[in-house]
């Protein structure tokens, strides 16, 4: 892939919803902006979703549920 010497500048806004098979669960939501380099739309939408896919986690709660979010 070709890179510029001046690429531009773009601001990602990625939302993470975190879910559960639990009914009585509540989820919980995650907002994160991301400022990236790209040369061209495409490329700055390509970079915000590798952002995005590296964020994914997963985290227990109080009562030990594995939580995963993306």
């Amino acid at each position: 892939m070709h890179s510029s010497l001046n690429p531009s500048l773009y601001v990602a806004i990625v939302l993470y919803e975190s879910w559960s098979f639990d009914p009585s669960y509540t989820p919980l939501f995650d907002e994160c902006i991301v400022l990236l380099r790209a040369d061209n739309d495409e490329q700055a939408r390509a970079r915000a979703g590798q952002h995005s896919r590296e964020y994914d986690t997963c985290f227990n709660n109080a009562t030990g549920r594995e939580i995963p979010g993306s």
